[in-house]
C-alpha cells in the first residue's frame, strides 16, 4: 500500500529558509523511517503573519485528511500545526473525525488516530 504523507510547513512572510528548514528535516525524517519511505509525499506550504490564522493550505490539508487522501500528516514542530488554544481544539476534533497518523518529528510526538490519542491523554494526565 502506498502511503500518503502530507508535510505541512509554515512560517512567517518572508522566512524562506524556516520553509526549506522544516521540509528538509521532514524529508531527513521519512528517509529514516522504511515505512514511510515508501510513501508519496503532498506539500501544503503557509506563509502567514505569527498570529494570523492558518493559512489556505491549512485548509486545503484538512480538506483532503477528510476526503481520505492523507494517511499520515507530518510537521517539523508542534507549533507548525496550532499556535493556540483555538487551533488546537480544530486540529484534534479533525483527528476525531477522520483517521490519519499525525507525527511532529522534532517533538517526538506519534500519534496514530484518536484511540491513540485518547489513551497518550490519559498516560500523561
Amino acid at each position: 500500500m502506498n502511503t500518503k504523507i502530507a508535510f505541512y510547513v509554515r512560517a512567517e512572510h518572508g522566512q524562506a529558509y524556516s520553509l526549506n528548514f522544516q521540509k528538509a528535516l521532514l524529508d531527513k525524517f521519512v528517509a529514516r523511517y522504511g515505512q514511510l519511505s515508501k510513501g508519496s509525499i503532498e506539500v501544503y506550504c503557509d506563509c502567514c503573519d505569527s498570529f494570523s490564522n492558518l493559512g489556505p493550505e491549512y485548509g486545503r490539508l484538512t480538506r483532503d485528511v477528510k476526503d481520505g487522501k492523507i494517511d499520515v500528516v507530518l510537521v517539523a514542530d508542534i507549533g507548525r500545526i496550532c499556535r493556540c488554544a483555538l487551533e488546537l481544539e480544530a486540529f484534534l476534533n479533525l483527528m476525531e473525525e477522520s483517521p490519519f497518523r499525525f507525527i511532529s518529528a522534532g517533538d517526538h510526538l506519534d500519534i496514530n488516530g484518536w484511540a491513540e490519542l485518547e489513551r497518550y491523554k490519559k498516560e500523561n494526565a
